[in-house]
Order: structure tokens, then C-alpha cells, then sequence
């Protein structure tokens, strides 16, 4: 007990709470409009245990090439929807292994397209450019769209119907002029059962009558029941894949694209003694540590 008690005063920092999840647009644009604070010089006398591991948690972003790659079919699907009168409007799908980055890359492409209004905008207040909603285990349409309330600060009670709050939200959204709608955990939605299978209508209900671009991101989808049959084939159709690449042993034909990420990240994160030799992987996602 001893031990366990002088480890716990020797190691632990829980002198601040921890930030809740963003799952309204307040706590979206207040996590947007946050400023990311660069890491301090590996000489600087303050960068102590505490400060290091305080920074280091929040898990700093760095660009990658599949993010780029990402960003840029954005902009282009984007403009390609920008004329688009009909309702078959197009959509992307990012799709990988599980922690392979692809909830920070919609996360860093919504942040990237709200400052992007913002300053197009200059500052107007009312708009909502960007919306994100996690489908949730057994999803049902009207959970599916609960959450979506809740994002907009729609106030929703148990008696309201699915319709009612369908309306609500493709009313709210489109008043405040949403133009990017990013659904996560796509791979949860099994059109195979009824409530998976309304749900997956629920989603294509949502894309036709809201003008905005549907960005989705879930495990593997290429090969989940959300592409199955002739739901999955018509989304399919309107939807392109990004497939996120798994972290992997680095090649030698890679290993200058491996040093210069490192490179970056010695730079980004300030962390000493930091370079390609002590990578043990080479990464290709958005958030890595080094080894140790």
C-alpha cells in the first residue's frame, strides 16, 4: 500500500478537470476559435514533466498526406455541389482500420472549413457552416436525428414524433445555411436489420433535403453492410472513399517521408531527442507518438 500511495503522490496531475466532449454547435465553435499554443523550446526551463505531459494530451495534429489528400477532394466535392440543383448530391467516405485517425481527420476538415466561413463571412453570427452527429449503437431515424438536435440547440422532448423532429432540424440547418454534415461510426448502421435499414434511409432523407455535403467516416465500410444491396449500392454511387492508411513498418523507398514527418513532429512537439531513429513505425495518420 505504501508503494501504491507514493507512486500516486509522485505521478499524478489532476489539479484541472477534464474538458467534456463537443457535442453542441457552442461547444464546436468555442473548440474552433481555441488557439493552438506552440510547444516551447526543449531549453526552455519551464518545460517540466507536468507541462510536457499537460501538452502532449491533447494530442497535437499534424498534417499528413492522406489528410491533405482529403482536404483536397473536400474542396472539390464542395464545388461540385455548389451547383448542384438536384438532390443526388455528392458525398465522401472515409474509411479505415480502427485508430487509424479518421475521426481527428473529419474533426481537422470541419475545423479547416469553419475558419475558412468565417473568414469569408466576416464575422456574421447565426450560421452553423459546419454539423457533426456519431451515430450511436442501435441507431433508430429518430435517435439519428436526436442527435443532430441536439448539435444545433434544438430543444427536444420524448413526445415529439421522428417527422417532428426531422423537420426541425432540416428547417434549422438550412436557416442557418449548414454546409458540411460529418456522420461518424457509419459502420454501426447494419442495413441487413430494419432499424439499420431505416436508418440508412433516414441519412439519404437527410442529404436530399438539407443542401449540404455529407461527409461520413466508419471501419472498414467498403466491406460493412452499409454498402450491401441496393441502399448501399445508390450511396455508393454518391459517395467517394478515402481509404486511411494503417500505420505501418516504414520501407526503405519511404524512409526520407518518414524523417521528414519526424522532422515535423520534433518541430511541432518540442519533445527532445525526438528523430527518425526512434520511430518505430513509419506514420501515415494524423496523431502518432514517438517510442519509447
Amino acid at each position: 500500500m505504501a508503494a501504491i500511495t507514493t507512486a500516486a503522490d509522485d505521478g499524478f496531475f489532476d489539479d484541472e478537470v477534464a474538458p467534456g466532449a463537443v457535442t453542441n454547435c457552442l461547444l464546436w465553435q468555442a473548440e474552433v476559435s481555441r488557439p493552438r499554443v506552440p510547444a516551447p523550446t526543449v531549453g526552455d526551463p519551464t518545460w517540466n514533466r507536468k507541462r510536457l505531459l499537460d501538452y502532449h494530451s491533447e494530442f497535437v495534429t499534424l498534417k499528413t498526406p492522406f489528410m491533405e489528400q482529403a482536404l483536397t477532394q473536400l474542396r472539390l466535392t464542395l464545388l461540385v455541389n455548389n451547383r448542384q440543383r438536384g438532390t443526388a448530391r455528392r458525398g465522401l467516405i472515409v474509411s479505415g482500420p480502427p485508430g487509424a485517425g479518421k475521426s481527428t481527420t473529419l474533426a481537422e476538415l470541419g475545423r479547416s472549413f469553419e475558419l475558412s466561413e468565417r473568414r469569408r463571412l466576416g464575422g456574421r453570427e447565426g450560421y452553423m457552416p459546419v454539423a457533426f452527429a456519431s451515430i450511436p449503437p442501435t441507431c433508430t431515424p429518430k435517435s439519428l436525428v436526436q442527435v443532430l438536435a441536439r448539435f444545433a440547440g434544438i430543444p427536444v422532448h420524448e413526445r415529439m414524433t421522428e417527422n417532428a423532429i426531422t423537420n426541425a432540424v432540416c428547417h434549422v440547418l438550412c436557416e442557418r445555411r449548414t454546409r458540411l454534415v460529418f456522420l461518424d461510426d457509419v459502420h454501426l448502421l447494419n442495413t441487413r436489420t430494419r432499424p439499420g435499414a431505416d436508418t440508412s434511409d433516414q441519412v439519404k432523407t437527410l442529404a436530399e433535403r438539407i443542401p449540404a455535403t455529407f461527409v461520413l467516416a466508419g471501419v472498414d465500410v467498403e466491406h460493412s453492410p452499409l454498402l450491401a444491396g441496393p441502399r448501399g449500392a445508390q450511396l455508393a454511387a454518391r459517395c467517394k472513399i478515402l481509404r486511411t492508411p494503417r500505420c505501418s513498418t516504414a520501407p526503405p523507398r519511404r524512409r526520407r517521408s518518414g524523417g521528414s514527418f519526424c522532422r515535423q513532429w520534433t518541430g511541432r512537439c518540442g519533445w527532445p531527442g525526438t528523430g527518425p531513429e526512434r520511430w518505430s513505425v513509419m506514420p501515415t495518420t494524423s496523431i502518432c507518438s514517438p517510442a519509447v
